[in-house]
């Protein structure tokens, strides 16, 4: 089980590492990374990316945990750059309904599942481990797929199925790994791509 216990570091000590913040303005994600590689809070933080109410286009932030828990700790070094309202450190959770993470929902109300297949089947090699009676069952569902198929689910919510455990394994099928945006791989698995998530690259 994942270490939950929440370090909680206070203003001063997230200045000291971020120094001054103008140099982080519009730099969202450098600056949530930086925060991250600092190790101030604790090792179930990581780079979280989406949209964020007041920004323009892709944001990041930092969340400590998961980051669809709609009460896992948020903060955000940056919004204050695309917001003249906000504070220099936001703090709060998803309840706030400032931030949204890329992949957020269910993919029975959007998107829908993949599609049948048309190509060539592409099935998943399970992990050394077995897969969990919760993939079996999901896998059998939606199953089989075509690349169509693989891409559509990898691009859709991945809330509401073991996505962690089927989007890692795929992560090993090259053909498949492509099909996968790097914000979901670096949010939803412990892969860390190219070392942009939780600060060292796993790959």
């Amino acid at each position: 089980m994942a270490d939950t216990t929440l370090q909680v570091p206070t203003h001063s000590e997230i200045e000291k590492v971020l120094g001054d913040f103008d140099r982080w303005s519009h730099n969202c994600h450098s600056a949530s990374l930086h925060l991250v590689q600092s190790g101030i809070f604790g090792p179930e933080a990581r780079v979280a990316r989406g949209s964020a109410i007041g920004v323009i286009g892709q944001h990041s932030w930092l969340v400590v945990g998961d980051p669809y828990d709609e009460d896992a700790p948020i903060v955000d070094v940056t919004l204050w750059s695309y917001d003249d309202n906000q504070p220099k450190i936001w703090r709060g959770t998803l309840r706030d309904g400032v931030h949204r993470p890329q992949g957020s929902g269910s993919i029975w109300l959007i998107g829908g599942p993949p599609p049948d297949p048309e190509g060539e089947i592409i099935e998943l090699q399970p992990p050394e481990d077995g897969w969990s009676f919760g993939a079996i069952s999901w896998l059998d569902m939606i199953g089989p797929l075509d690349l169509r198929g693989w891409h559509h689910l990898f691009n859709g919510p991945v809330e509401g199925w073991p996505a962690r455990e089927i989007i890692t394994q795929a992560a090993s099928d090259k053909r498949l790994k492509a099909l996968i945006p790097i914000d979901i791989l670096g949010m939803v698995t412990d892969l860390d791509p190219s070392g942009l998530y939780l600060g060292g690259s796993t790959e």
